[in-house]
């Protein structure tokens, strides 16, 4: 999905967002609304289960009366922040009009009371009480921007690693995204320390592409793809995802297969023993079975949104995908490039074998007898928008728009504006 809101609340009830009324915006710190409670969502079905569930970090589904608070959905504990984003350090929100907490828990802490910043606190709080089976949703805040577009922040000494990029606040979005690396490390590490790691679902993921520029800038650069943020371009919806389990996924892949947020929680429901049919009528699709026997994907379509406030929508069918109207009049449209300094020639996957995850493992695998190496993933994923030598159709503000995403993840060739255009319905 294009933004924070619409993508979790997908996430947390298996809808597409417009059906559950949540496809236009975020919610800011002081709207008077919230994800709606009939919806049932994730925590509560997976207390059907027998799970005991907790949620770590950002919510930004509502806060505005205390039914529609975390604690009050489902999950057993709870501590993060409500908002979309706050400072990283002393957690305030600048959009508040008064002293709210953006820190809550089971037991309840101020904002100031606290003086570490946030991510060491929702790291190293997650593993000391879980008993099993249980259900987390970590949910950084990391690399979100902090209180505005032009706040970044992250530790110092992650910030060092990279001088050459030079370019202030892309070198800060790094730093986030290194201690975020070491956030996941530090989870790996802990559920190994649990003995927890064999009986063990891992899913990494994003709820939309980054922000190089303008509103709710990150310096995220979604290169080679079209777009940002805010967009359906395929630099504001598609991101990367991995999962991670010894006991179901025995051999490492690289799947291009379609799947969408809303397919999470009919996927993990069956994952942890449930039936989805049980989950009633959603648009989410169960995927389990395609991932843990590498069988064809059952989806052939995804909405990627619907939003009459910002005037665009986008629809993917197999292969194709069709955008129909504008948006911010063309500001997020083009493909942008990394700015400043040259990035040393570093050895991705070596970098990716000294990490604290691959650390552990390195251990957890040789135990086993069994071998572990992610060599080569990085090409395996990658996107190259020159292997197919497309010439570029695409003029801004003038849709429809239709591609063959799979011979053009870039979006170049805009087919909608070919003279032989009979395949378009």
């Amino acid at each position: 999905m294009p933004l924070c809101t619409p993508s979790r609340s997908a996430l947390m009830t298996g809808l597409y967002p417009i059906h559950n009324g949540m496809q236009s915006t975020v919610i800011l710190p002081a709207a008077p609304w919230g994800l709606p409670l009939e919806n049932k969502i994730l925590p509560q079905h997976f207390k059907d289960l027998g799970y005991d569930v907790n949620m770590i970090g950002k919510w930004h589904l509502g806060f505005f009366q205390t039914p529609y608070v975390p604690m009050k959905r489902g999950f057993d504990t709870f501590f993060g922040l409500y908002t979309g984003s706050n400072d990283y350090y002393n957690h305030t929100s600048g959009s508040v009009s008064k002293k709210q907490e953006q820190i809550t828990g089971a037991l309840c802490l101020t904002v100031g009371g606290i003086t570490h910043g946030v991510e060491p606190l929702l790291t190293d709080s997650p593993l000391n009480f879980y008993p099993q089976p249980f259900f987390c949703y970590f949910s950084h805040q990391a690399v979100h921007r902090a209180l505005d577009s032009e706040t970044f922040q992250a530790p110092a000494r992650n910030v060092l690693k990279f001088p050459y990029i030079e370019e202030s606040n892309r070198t800060i979005y790094a730093g986030m995204l290194d201690a975020l690396d070491e956030s996941m490390g530090r989870v790996v590490e802990a559920l190994s320390s649990a003995g927890m790691l064999e009986d063990t679902i891992i899913v990494f993921s994003s709820d939309n592409g980054g922000g190089p520029y303008g509103i709710e800038s990150n310096r995220g650069f979604n290169w080679p793809l079209r777009g940002a943020k805010f967009t359906v371009w395929e630099g504001g919806v598609r991101v990367p995802a991995f999962v991670w389990s010894p006991k179901f996924l025995k051999k490492s892949r690289v799947s291009n297969q379609l799947m969408h947020i809303s397919d999470w929680l009919p996927t993990l429901y069956t994952a942890a023993g449930g039936d989805a049919s049980a989950l009633g009528t959603i648009d989410g699709v169960d995927m389990w079975n395609s991932l843990t026997h590498r069988s064809a994907s059952k989806r052939k379509e995804i909405l990627l949104n619907s939003n009459s406030l910002y005037n665009i929508s986008g629809l993917r069918y197999k292969q194709y995908k069709l955008v129909v109207g504008g948006g911010f009049d063309g500001e997020l449209d083009d493909h942008y490039y990394f700015p400043g300094g040259t990035r040393p020639t570093n050895d991705i996957d070596q970098l990716r074998n000294e990490s604290t995850t691959a650390r552990v493992l390195r251990k957890f695998y040789e135990k086993q007898d069994r071998s572990w190496s992610p060599l080569a993933w990085s090409n395996n994923v990658a996107v190259d928008c020159r292997r197919n030598k497309l010439t570029e159709n695409f003029v801004p503000m003038q849709p429809p728009y239709l591609f063959n995403i799979e011979k053009d993840p870039c979006e170049l060739n805009n087919l909608a504006k070919l003279k032989n255009k009979h395949f378009v319905s």
